[in-house]
């Protein structure tokens, strides 16, 4: 439950005679209901307060909206309130800003300006009388007013007599919903007489005090609820992300699954690859990349499993930047072969192809991971098509003899945050520099099966977590 539905659960157990007891010796709501008219109608004839408006007589109004208890009596808004709405005066924006500020001055939804005058010296009840907030309810549409203020014409200006709580007509009106007695959409208004009819549950006096006085006495725990919630939906929004995290870092870490002798080692895998990368050096199908400095102990960020084996991306993949193409290059006719620009055309691991080209220079090929890396930068996916062309926003990380593409996509994963840290330009970017010299733990091939597997395996739960 919300901090919101709770609060509202306690204003609607209290005007529904649920919050607190009923007591025979407190008397009836009927019998205060007569004492206000009698006080009301005295006031009337010696010229105090003026005849209140009809209510309105829509049948949508005829009903009551819920069971109260024998003692309670419903009463229509109009017969218990004096409206004092007479008195009100607008003052504009450009006036106000001419005077001094000293007075709260109101408007529909409670304190909008100050000003150097008062018209009402009297704690009131406010009520607005026209904008959105009288439907979408962001803040509290009734309220009660003390001291020397100003009141415009966006809200009704609401006395009692008899001693009626007007905070506990305040919680009932917030405790309802007003759309029944609202004309309007584009100009939300609720008028004196829509206003009128609405339906008040009428407690005795005394049981009235104690109604605010519980509610007053419950709301502070609601507000140490409300902060409370607050770092529960924080934490349940950011559980998910940082358990992903987690899994991936103990995936690299070597703690996600466990080591198994008969897999070999790591440098067992390392060179086979370099002797892979030499033959395709030779055969001129990769380009020799220039030596990069040997792996440095400062430039560990943690231990490995003595099976596995540290190594640059340099030595364990090859790396395609990718080629931009003006407008006449490319089309949306399916002729060529796609064309990948950047984030937008990967989607959960997925490639959109929403442009082809025949005219494509820097391919990547299926297998590949792309990788953006200007922009939004870290967006990846495996390529399933034969075959396209990367634009400058996309690198394509090819792996050299047997690695699995998706381990590597793995490791990528975990080492976004620190290449966007070191990127130099102004621009979001990661250079090929910034990859190519970045470590690598390299653990086993089986080893590296059986760690996206897992992955796989967990990941999903991570993504049930945030609904």
């Amino acid at each position: 439950m919300t901090p919101e539905q709770l609060r509202a659960s306690i204003l609607q157990y209290a005007i529904q005679g649920k919050l607190v007891e009923q007591r025979p010796e407190e008397g009836t709501g009927e019998e205060l209901y007569q004492q206000i008219q009698v006080k009301k109608q005295t006031l009337i004839k010696e010229g105090k307060v003026k005849k209140e408006k009809p209510f309105s007589k829509n049948p949508a109004y005829q009903d009551y909206p819920f069971d109260i208890p024998d003692t309670w009596k419903f009463v229509r808004f109009g017969e218990l309130l004096i409206t004092r709405d007479s008195e009100r005066v607008p003052v504009s924006v450009s006036d106000r800003n001419k005077r001094a500020k000293i007075y709260d001055y109101y408007g529909a939804s409670g304190i909008i300006d100050k000003i150097d005058d008062y018209l009402f010296d009297d704690e009131l009840l406010l009520i607005g009388e026209d904008g959105a907030n009288l439907l979408s309810r962001s803040t509290p549409i009734a309220f009660i007013a003390k001291g020397k203020y100003w009141v415009n014409n966006h809200a009704h200006v609401l006395d009692a007599c008899c001693n009626l709580n007007l905070n506990y007509i305040c919680y009932h009106i917030n405790a309802i919903s007003l759309a029944p007695y609202v004309t309007g959409t584009a100009q939300p208004k609720m008028n004196q007489e829509n206003m009128n009819a609405i339906w008040i549950a009428l407690p005795p006096l005394e049981e009235q005090h104690r109604i605010v006085a519980k509610i007053e006495e419950l709301l502070p725990y609601v507000d140490r609820y409300a902060v409370a919630y607050e770092k529960l939906e924080q934490f349940n929004t950011k559980f998910p992300e940082n358990m992903k995290k987690s899994i991936l870092r103990y995936a690299i870490q070597g703690k996600l699954v466990e080591q198994r002798a008969e897999e070999g080692t790591g440098e067992e895998l390392y060179q086979q690859i370099q002797a892979e990368k030499q033959r395709l050096i030779q055969e001129k199908k990769i380009k020799k990349e220039k030596p990069l400095a040997e792996i440095s102990e400062d430039e560990i960020p943690f231990d490995i499993p003595e099976s596995w084996k540290w190594a640059r991306f340099s030595s364990v993949i090859e790396l395609q930047s990718g080629q931009d193409m003006t407008p006449d290059k490319y089309n949306a006719n399916h002729v060529g072969i796609p064309y990948i620009t950047g984030a937008s055309n990967i989607t959960n691991g997925d490639v959109l192809i929403n442009r082809w080209t025949e005219c494509g220079k820097a391919f990547a090929y299926k297998g590949d991971v792309l990788f953006t890396c200007k922009g939004t930068v870290g967006t990846m996916a495996v390529l399933q098509e034969p075959k396209v062309h990367i634009a400058r926003q996309i690198m394509a990380i090819r792996p050299i003899g047997s690695i699995s593409v998706y381990y590597i996509q793995v490791v990528l994963d975990t080492l976004v945050s620190s290449l966007k840290a070191a990127a130099k330009s102004i621009i979001p970017g990661i250079a090929r520099e910034d990859i190519l010299t970045s470590l690598i733990p390299l653990p086993p091939l089986a080893e590296q099966k059986r760690i996206v597997a897992k992955i796989e395996e967990l990941l999903p739960l991570c993504d049930r977590l945030r609904k």
